[in-house]
C-alpha cells in the first residue's frame, strides 16, 4: 500500500483530490471581509463566516461570529460564487522529465437561517487540472493528464452564545482522470469545528477533517482555526484567502484601505486522484503535493465584489504514481517552480 499521505501545513488542510478547496479547499469565504466594510443594519440577518469548499478546498469552516452584546449585527449576503486560475510553471523532477498543471476553480454557496442561532450552509466546488509531463524520465509516457474534482459539503453552524460556536457536517467528493470509474474516485468524510470569539477580530479554534483516501487508510486530521486582528491594519489568518481558493495557508494580512489589501502566507496542498481505466495505469493512482509560498494583491471595488492576484513559488513538490491497490510505481520530486493566478467572486 501507499505511504499514508497527511496534508497538513502552518494549520490548515486542503484536499484537492485529494481534493482544495476543498477548500479546499473550499480556500476561504470572504464573510468576514464583507462585514468589515458593510454598514451596520438594525434588524439581525444571517451571520456567517463559512469558506467554501474551494479547489474544492475541504477544511473545517470557521463557524458564524455573532456581534457581540451591545453591536448592531451585520447583514451578510447569503449567496456567493467564486472562481479562479492558477498556473504553475515547468518544475523537473530529480529522476528526469518535467511538469506543468494549469487549474480552473468553481465554487459555490448559500446560507441559510434555521432559527437566530442556526444557520445551515450548502458549499459545492469544481476543478480541472490540466497535467503536461515533458522530457522523459519516469512519467513517459504522461501518466495522467486532465484531473475533475467535484464535492459538495453541507454543514450546520450553532451559535452557543456571543463568543462560542460550533459547526459540523458530510463531505463528498468525485476525484477522478477524465475517464476514471465513477464510483472507484468517490471519497467522503465529514468535518466539525469549535470556535471562540473573543469579539469580532480576534478569534481563535479547531477543526476535525476525516475523509476516505483512494487505496489508502482513513484521514483523520486536526485544523486549528486563527483570525487575530494584530493592530494597525494587521491580522495573522487562515481564513481569509479567495473564495476559490485551491490552498488555504497561513497568511500574515495587511488591509491598506477598505478596498485594498496585501498578504503573504504559505500552505500544503495535496490531490490524490484515481486514473483512466483505459490510461497507461489503468484505475492506477496519481498523487501530488506542493509547498506554495506566495503573494496576494486583493481588491474590493465593492464590499460585495473581490479580486485576488496570487504570485509565488511551489517548493517541495512531489508526483507519485500507483497501481490500482495503491502500490507505488514511481515518484518525482520537482524543483521550485513559479506560480501565478487570479481570483474573482462576488456575494448577493
Amino acid at each position: 500500500m501507499s505511504k499514508k499521505s497527511p496534508c497538513v501545513f502552518l494549520g490548515w488542510c486542503v484536499l484537492l483530490a485529494q481534493v482544495p478547496l476543498l477548500d479546499a479547499h473550499g480556500q476561504s469565504a470572504e464573510a468576514r471581509e464583507t462585514a468589515d466594510n458593510a454598514p451596520a443594519q438594525s434588524e439581525p440577518g444571517p451571520v456567517s463566516d463559512e469558506p467554501t469548499a474551494p479547489e474544492p478546498a475541504l477544511s473545517p469552516d470557521v463557524p458564524p461570529i455573532v456581534a457581540p452584546s451591545g453591536e448592531p449585527p451585520i447583514v451578510i449576503p447569503p449567496y456567493r460564487i467564486g472562481a479562479g486560475f492558477l498556473h504553475q510553471f515547468d518544475a523537473s523532477l530529480d529522476h528526469g522529465g518535467r511538469y506543468s498543471v494549469s487549474r480552473a476553480y468553481l465554487g459555490a454557496g448559500a446560507s441559510y437561517e434555521l432559527t437566530p442561532s442556526l444557520d445551515l450552509s450548502v458549499n459545492g466546488a469544481f476543478a480541472y487540472e490540466h497535467y503536461r509531463f515533458s522530457g522523459g524520465g519516469a512519467f513517459e509516457p504522461a501518466p495522467w493528464r486532465d484531473v475533475l474534482t467535484f464535492s459538495l459539503a453541507p454543514r450546520l453552524s450553532w451559535s452557543i452564545d456571543d463568543h462560542w460556536g460550533v459547526s459540523a457536517g458530510p463531505i463528498v467528493q468525485y476525484t477522478g482522470e477524465t475517464g476514471a470509474d465513477f464510483e472507484d474516485s468517490i471519497q467522503w468524510g465529514g468535518v466539525a469545528a469549535v470556535r471562540y470569539a473573543f469579539d469580532r477580530d480576534h478569534v481563535l479554534g479547531v477543526g476535525l477533517l476525516v475523509l476516505t483516501q483512494l487505496e489508502d487508510d482513513p484521514l483523520f486530521l486536526p485544523v486549528p482555526l486563527v483570525d487575530w486582528h494584530l493592530g494597525d491594519g494587521w491580522r495573522i489568518s487562515n481564513v481569509r484567502g479567495p473564495e476559490a481558493n485551491p490552498f488555504a495557508g497561513l497568511e500574515l494580512v495587511k488591509r491598506i484601505d477598505p478596498a485594498w489589501e496585501v498578504a503573504g502566507g504559505a500552505a500544503y496542498s495535496t490531490r490524490r486522484f484515481r486514473l483512466d481505466d483505459s490510461g497507461p495505469v489503468p484505475d492506477g493512482i496519481g498523487q501530488e503535493s506542493v509547498v506554495p509560498v506566495y503573494g496576494r494583491l486583493t481588491f474590493r471595488p465593492e464590499p460585495w465584489l473581490r479580486f485576488d492576484l496570487v504570485a509565488g513559488v511551489s517548493f517541495l513538490g512531489r508526483v507519485e504514481l500507483a497501481d490500482s491497490a495503491g502500490n507505488r510505481i514511481s515518484v518525482g520530486d520537482a524543483d521550485p517552480a513559479p506560480i501565478l493566478g487570479i481570483f474573482g467572486s462576488i456575494r448577493f
